[in-house]
């Protein structure tokens, strides 16, 4: 009896460690997608100032885009409610 009782408590502890570790590293990935997550951002603000600038500066290629991508999206759009 005494013998079981020991095995269930070492497989108590082992469980509880995996646990722990397990947790430990859910929390440490959480931890790598937050810092990725701030990283991605960061990029996407500096190329959307980029962008900016940009547009700022060439008003007339910034036009001409816009133009292209709605003629662009309007074929598609119109190939698509075709069918």
């Amino acid at each position: 009896m005494e013998k079981s009782k020991s095995v269930e408590d070492e497989l108590k502890d082992a469980l509880n460690k995996e646990k722990k570790n397990v947790e430990d590293r859910y929390s440490q990935i959480l931890s790598n997608l937050d810092q990725e997550k701030e990283k991605i951002q960061n990029e996407i603000r500096r190329e959307f100032r980029t962008a900016r600038r940009y547009v700022r500066a060439n008003p007339e290629v910034g036009v001409g885009a816009a133009f292209a991508g709605g003629v662009l999206a309007g074929l598609l759009l119109t190939t698509l409610f075709k069918k």
